[in-house]
């Protein structure tokens, strides 16, 4: 029995589709995994610090202060 071009051709894609997902699906894995590795520590959101305790001061030396 001979296989017409037009079903060879669409078996191709769909081959070329299955290995695009899997590969897709590996990608999305790793972010899961390289999550899992966080600490409980990481996990949580912090809380914002108060602006008017950071607005106007300079980071290192000794001029700290507007």
């Amino acid at each position: 029995m001979r296989v017409d071009y037009r079903c060879e051709v669409e078996i191709v894609a769909v081959r070329q589709m299955a290995k695009k997902a899997k590969k897709l699906a590996k990608v999305v894995q790793r972010q899961m995994n390289l999550s899992a590795k966080k600490g409980e520590a990481d996990r949580r959101i912090l809380t914002s610090k108060p602006r008017h305790l950071f607005v106007g001061k300079r980071k290192l030396g000794k001029t700290n202060r507007r």
